[in-house]
């Protein structure tokens, strides 16, 4: 393996993607003053590559994907770096190995499962009164006929020498619930890579969600942290080393 000097590539990270997706691997280069480096290719076999030069500047940041396939963890594989400057003849080369990891989110689906009653846990009614609730007291009405002693307004009645009965509230939420056990699909897999449509969806319309699947439970919320700690969740779930 021939060698050339002066020249250091770091790592600054891996952005997350899907699997069946690109990982891209972000990279500074860097050389010393007065040490320009010319027509240097940086690849993985069979992979994207990329030709730079450090001439005008002393660091470059460079950008290089890699397949993905099943989710989890993308641990890049070594990179080879490489130049043929300036004969075009000879060829100097090494490889670089980085200590680093993106996520792979599940490949969502392209329709997710959509249920057919309130199997999501929606609180229905968008946060309007719910008729026979038990919570918060909501006014008064005629009495009916069995109606408990318990829940006739006797002030009222002392007042008007009528029978009126107290009526009593609860308020829905809008959140919406993402149950793993509500899914009728078998497979792990297909499982997951439903509820990731539906976290995409949800984020995308702005809704409020949580996300329940065996061992995590996360409470419902929404914008761009909350779409990432659920997706990451999907993402490791049952990996080894997570």
């Amino acid at each position: 393996m021939a060698q050339f000097g002066g020249f250091d590539p770091y790592r600054l990270g891996c952005e997350p993607c899907f699997a069946g997706e690109k990982a891209v691997l972000e990279v500074e280069l860097t050389r010393p003053a007065r040490q320009p480096k010319y027509a240097l290719e940086l690849a993985w076999e069979g992979e994207d590559q990329v030709q730079v030069d450090l001439v005008t500047a002393q660091t470059l940041r460079v950008k290089l994907s890699h397949s993905t396939s099943g989710r989890g963890y993308f641990k890049p594989p070594r990179l080879r770096i490489a130049t043929q400057f300036p004969t075009g003849l000879a060829l100097a080369w090494s490889y670089v190995y980085f200590d680093v990891r993106g996520l792979v989110y599940p490949a969502p689906v392209e329709k997710a499962f959509q249920p057919s009653g309130n199997t999501q846990r929606e609180n229905v009614a968008d946060g309007r009164e719910i008729a026979g609730g038990s919570n918060d007291f909501g006014g008064i009405r005629d009495y009916q006929q069995g109606d408990g002693s318990k829940r006739i307004h006797w002030a009222k009645y002392a007042q008007t020498g009528k029978l009126y009965t107290k009526t009593f509230v609860d308020y829905a939420s809008h959140a919406l619930w993402l149950e793993w056990d509500e899914l009728p699909m078998p497979g792990i897999e297909v499982r997951l890579s439903h509820l990731c449509r539906k976290v995409l969806e949800f984020h995308q319309e702005q809704r409020e969600y949580g996300l329940r699947i065996p061992g995590i439970l996360i409470e419902p919320g929404k914008g761009e942290a909350h779409k990432a700690r659920c997706l990451q969740a999907l993402a490791l779930f049952g990996v080894q080393d997570a």
